[in-house]
């Protein structure tokens, strides 16, 4: 399934991944916490990511603020989804959100 990974760095890149916990705690670099992005996706972040100090994600949380219409600091990479199905389950990211990133990276 296709996923954006927004690296901490300033870059980001579509990935392949089975969206599973193993693969999503491996592209955040630790325990995962989950954010919705209204009906546009799901992004996942580094759960100890702001107690670790690890660096400001100016990219994801740009888009983070944009679709939420509130701010939040997000730190360190974050993974990102298509909405939630109605089963639980991931989804392949969305065009919709690929171009909204493009035009803020």
């Amino acid at each position: 399934m296709k996923a954006v990974l927004i690296k901490a760095e300033g870059e980001w890149e579509t990935i392949e991944t089975q969206g599973t916990y193993e693969e999503i705690c491996e592209a955040v670099g630790g325990y995962i916490e989950y954010s919705r992005l209204k009906n546009i996706g799901s992004m996942y972040v580094n759960e100890e990511g702001k107690l670790l100090n690890l660096p400001v994600n100016m990219i994801a949380t740009t888009v983070f603020s944009q679709i939420n219409n509130w701010v939040d600091v997000i730190v360190g990479d974050a993974i990102v989804f298509g909405p939630i199905d109605e089963n639980g389950n991931e989804t392949p990211v969305t065009q919709e959100f690929i171009d909204l990133l493009v035009q803020v990276s």
